[in-house]
């Protein structure tokens, strides 16, 4: 019997969603597709660096009336906060790689770098700890948005360590110092996982 067009097209669907669903569910669990992620994301925030650095060390000047000042910051530590996701999910699949259920991904759909740390038993210095808490809101909002799509992420938050109250959204001058060191052991972790 001869097959009709509309079968023959359907067949050639069936076939490419089938190979699309291979690579998707292919590059879910390998975690060198995570390790290249994170290095072309630590490399974009190595680009913007130089100039978050000199941000960092101007002496502060209040904007002029209607010209609000633009920074690279933000997108710096958006960078870095995608740069730690990534790593870290890498790191997660080498332990449990079933993160596939339903044509969707799931137990890594998340953003908590904070939660993903304490799951896979990640040690932090409190400088660490205080930038990672700051990255998961670069990369939900304050690293593309000027507002959160909630009102209480703008609230100050008490500090891990101690009481004193602040904004989330903020930057120190120890922030690059400490993200490459970070990502460094991040690298160092994941590379070890995979026996590279």
């Amino acid at each position: 019997m001869e097959q009709t067009k509309e079968q023959f097209i359907e067949e050639a669907r069936q076939i490419r969603n089938k190979l699309f669903r291979w690579t998707y569910e292919s590059a879910a669990v390998d975690p060198r597709q995570w390790l290249n992620y994170a290095r072309s994301l630590k490399s974009a925030a190595d680009l913007l660096s130089p100039t978050f650095q000199k941000e960092l060390d101007a002496p502060y000047s209040p904007p002029k009336k209607n010209n609000f000042k633009t920074s690279i910051g933000q997108i710096y530590l958006m960078m870095v906060g995608f740069s730690v996701e990534n790593y870290l999910k890498g790191i997660y699949i080498t332990e449990d790689s079933n993160v596939i259920k339903d044509n969707r991904l799931i137990k890594l759909n998340r953003h908590g770098l904070l939660q993903l740390m304490s799951e896979l038993k990640f040690k932090l210095t409190k400088k660490e700890i205080d930038l990672v808490e700051r990255l998961e809101e670069f990369v939900l909002w304050a690293g593309r948005y000027p507002i959160p799509t909630k009102f209480e992420r703008l609230i100050p938050k008490k500090h891990r360590e101690g009481t004193k109250f602040a904004f989330i959204v903020y930057s120190l001058s120890t922030d690059i110092e400490v993200a490459s060191k970070l990502l460094l052991k991040l690298d160092k972790k994941l590379s070890k996982v995979m026996n590279l």
